[in-house]
């Protein structure tokens, strides 16, 4: 989901609470920066938990459980995806986002611990440590983020995804699954890269 989030040049997006919060705020490093491939261009993610100014704000001026729901709101598109992680599953700004991210067409993967909570029914893709422990859960989720950073970055290298980046690819195409409002100039499929990945266009 992620590669193909990043094949049809989509943005990744992160959100958690505490330690979560400093979790995914890591999963976008591996991303923006880089995991293995020391020369491979950036990938296209975002932390909501990153912007203190508008979380602050909007913390004080309306309420701090929707602080994420509505950066996924201001900019969230279809065809991005959305990680959020709790490791009870019932963080109520995560859930918020993303009760907000299925109302734009947004796929969510949720890192979780215990019984999954609240949103392991709202996710596309639950991954649920099952531990009561937060210590234990935290960690598990700790590598989580650099087996997805490190699965993610080989398939697009494998497809040659970032030679077709910078060397234009030979062939591309707007996104099938976007309504005319979420199409823009970026939203190409690099279609030969992701079929050779094995991604569905």
């Amino acid at each position: 989901m992620i590669t193909a989030c990043f094949a049809r040049d989509h943005r990744l997006l992160t959100c958690g609470t505490g330690g979560s919060a400093a979790e995914a705020q890591h999963l976008v490093t591996e991303f923006v920066g880089h995991f293995r491939a020391d020369d491979r261009p950036g990938l296209p993610a975002l932390a909501l938990t990153a912007d203190s100014a508008v979380v602050t704000a909007w913390a004080n001026d309306a309420s701090y459980n929707t602080v994420f729901s509505r950066q996924v709101e201001a900019i969230g598109r279809s065809g991005d995806v959305l990680v959020g992680l709790s490791t009870s599953g019932r963080s109520e700004n995560v859930v918020h986002a993303f009760e907000a991210a299925k109302s734009r067409g947004i796929k969510t993967i949720a890192l979780l611990g215990r019984d999954g909570g609240h949103l392991r029914p709202l996710a596309d893709v639950a991954i649920v440590v099952p531990s009561s422990d937060t210590q234990r859960i935290q960690e598990v989720h700790g590598v989580i983020v650099h087996l997805l950073a490190d699965l993610v970055e080989r398939r697009l290298i494998d497809a040659d995804w970032f030679d077709a980046g910078t060397k234009a690819p030979p062939q591309t195409a707007w996104l099938e699954d976007a309504s005319p409002r979420d199409r823009r100039p970026g939203d190409k499929v690099r279609a030969s890269a992701a079929a050779s990945a094995g991604m569905p266009r």
